[in-house]
């Protein structure tokens, strides 16, 4: 790794040594999760009642404990495990984890699931022949329009090395389904109006009535969001051109307001060179969100605090500048591919202003913080400030 003198700060290979198995304490825990428009109930920490697995470290109740870190393994395939929630639930739909290794991702797997021990299981979801990326997080929507509840779940998953290894389940769906009283309103920029007085279940559906028996299309009852009433600014020494909407004040690039940005981003934005001189960018840029983990060839800017939950992959020439004030969260590491370019800059020299970036690996990973995975080479990592702290615990190449 390459760095100057004048303000870089690492802080590497901090060794993470996972231990421990699994116990049958955990009852359901709860968050909330917006998928597609829709807020549900993500379900998290299942008691797991059986399943398959190589040994006491690796056991089947490691994929439902709610805990990302600990990871299931089975030589075997179809490979399972059985738990069930503290209450029964609505699932619409279930998210779960790859491990970070190649040859074990299972390339099928059904949800099963039941109202009471005694009934017969039912598919809510089924795939195969599919092709998954290791380490990383997959979401799928299940079979349930009837919105039946279910307490007690099975998992599958099969490849054809019987190798299987995973990390985490969690189901999202609704504890119980509700319906919020909605009355006429008008439209604006930055909510959409009600035609009619009417309920909105929870589910995401329109009935005239708070017992969901008459349903009404989103049609009849949604008026559009209206336009925003852009305020053009010139381009000046400060800042770049851009438009500002006089209703809500938010800011936008183009003069339609479609495409929204931060105040930050109006700023005309500088950085600190590989010489430490501080240099207006005229490139195109990319702000990065926290669905943003796939960068190649050009400048990823971090304008405030962003925690990014999947392996961020690195191709090509990656300009990444780190804005004053900022911290960038790598959950689960950065992968700068083997014919990669990873230049990282701040805007200060000051170590209380300059942005950061905090990288890391999941336990049990074979994976650099910042570089290589398991058994690939990395590019080149170039460090010209910031704030860095890569933490890892076996790495493989890298930071």
């Amino acid at each position: 790794m390459m760095r100057n003198n004048f303000s870089a700060f690492i802080i590497a290979f901090a060794l993470v040594i996972l231990s421990g198995a699994f116990g049958t304490a955990w009852s359901t825990t709860t968050s909330t999760i917006t998928i597609g428009g829709t807020d549900y109930t993500l379900f998290t920490g299942f008691t797991a009642t059986n399943g398959t697995a190589v040994d006491n470290t690796f056991v089947y109740g490691n994929m439902v404990d709610g805990d990302t870190s600990t990871s299931f393994h089975a030589f075997t395939s179809p490979a399972y495990v059985e738990f069930n929630s503290g209450e029964p639930i609505i699932p619409k739909g279930y998210i779960f984890n790859t491990f970070n290794a190649d040859n074990f991702k299972p390339t099928g797997w059904e949800l099963k699931a039941k109202t009471n021990t005694s009934d017969g299981w039912t598919t809510l979801s089924s795939y195969s022949g599919q092709t998954l990326s290791s380490g990383q997080e997959f979401q799928y929507a299940c079979g349930n329009d009837g919105n039946t509840q279910y307490k007690y779940f099975r998992f599958e998953a099969s490849n054809s090395n019987n190798n299987i290894w995973l990390t985490e389940i969690r189901l999202y769906g609704f504890e119980n389904l509700t319906y919020t009283h909605l009355t006429v309103r008008a439209a604006t920029c930055t909510e959409t109006g009600i035609k009619q007085e009417c309920y909105l279940r929870s589910d995401g559906k329109y009935f005239s009535d708070e017992n969901g028996t008459n349903e009404l299309n989103a049609s009849d009852v949604i008026i559009p969001k209206t336009a925003h009433t852009g305020v053009h600014h010139e381009a000046d020494a400060t800042h770049i051109e851009y438009w500002q909407c006089s209703v809500c004040s938010k800011y936008f690039s183009d003069s339609d307001c479609t495409h929204e940005i931060s105040e930050n981003q109006t700023l005309v934005l500088k950085y600190l060179d590989n010489n430490g001189t501080l240099t207006t960018l005229s490139e195109n840029t990319t702000a990065v969100t926290s669905s943003l983990n796939a960068w190649s060839n050009g400048w990823y800017v971090v304008y405030e605090n962003i925690t990014i939950s999947g392996r961020i992959t690195v191709s090509g020439t990656v300009n990444l500048i780190l804005c004053n004030n900022a911290t960038l969260t790598a959950s689960k590491g950065i992968t700068v591919g083997s014919d990669a370019t990873f230049n990282v800059y701040a805007q200060s020299t000051d170590e209380a202003a300059m942005g950061a970036l905090v990288a890391s690996t999941e336990a049990n990973s074979n994976n650099a913080a910042i570089g290589g995975v398991q058994g690939t080479n990395f590019g080149s990592i170039v460090i010209n400030g910031g704030k860095i702290t890569a933490t890892t615990n076996n790495a493989c190449g890298g930071a």
